[in-house]
């Protein structure tokens, strides 16, 4: 790789991800000779932290080319960069806001996900943005809810919605939970109230569950 002029940055993270791939290979009982773009697809589950996965598939990135191995280099970038194009979600892609509400939080420089998160990291931050914008307190707490929520991997605006009108409405309550009974919860929610959306499947409650274990708990409710 330094013939190839890398930095010693992208040699060490190449480093450290060929050894997590081959003690992840071990664990699943693979040779290396045979793995295959599954094995990645699954390596890519099992660290299931998108802060992982994308320095981790950049090294495997780098280390299949520098094996030749084209088709396994191309796999390593292409999930690697379905992680990059997650973007903080709009205002507008959450359930129950008014185009009223979007526009006035938009007069305020809070137009996604990130921006209500530092804006609402407190209750008296909270109660203070909505004496400022006329907005009742208790739609800026769930707005504030469902973006914290949506920092899970997979949980959109309509999903997002979902966990905070059932009850399980933070991050904390998030981790916390187990898969039968966030299943249970929303499957419930969603026949009394004819909700318009689906439960999280095992394999979806499994991953918001662990994803949530791990994500830094910083807003004060």
């Amino acid at each position: 790789m330094k013939r190839n002029h890398q930095s010693e940055v992208a040699i060490n993270r190449c480093v450290d991800s060929t050894k997590q791939w081959e003690k992840f290979l071990q664990m699943i009982g693979t040779l290396e000779r045979n793995s295959t773009i599954k094995d990645l697809h699954a390596f890519a589950d099992y660290l299931n932290d998108e802060r992982k996965i994308k320095p981790a598939m950049q090294g495997l990135s780098y280390y299949f080319k520098f094996l030749e191995n084209n088709i396994m280099s191309q796999e390593a970038s292409k999930i690697r960069g379905k992680y990059l194009k997650r973007n903080a979600l709009n205002l507008k892609d959450f359930v129950g806001l008014t185009n009223d509400d979007i526009t006035i939080l938009k007069e305020k420089g809070i137009t996604n996900a990130n921006n209500i998160l530092a804006a609402g990291t407190t209750e008296d931050k909270r109660k203070a943005l909505a004496k400022d914008t006329g907005i009742p307190y208790d739609s800026i707490l769930a707005l504030v809810k469902m973006a914290d929520l949506s920092r899970i991997f997979g949980v959109k605006g309509v999903r997002a919605r979902l966990y905070v009108d059932s009850g399980i409405d933070t991050v904390e309550k998030m981790s916390e939970a187990n898969s039968e009974e966030l299943i249970a919860t929303t499957s419930s929610f969603i026949e009394r109230t004819n909700f318009p959306g689906i439960p999280p499947t095992q394999k979806e409650a499994k991953s918001a569950i662990e994803t949530a274990k791990k994500i830094l708990k910083n807003i004060d409710y």
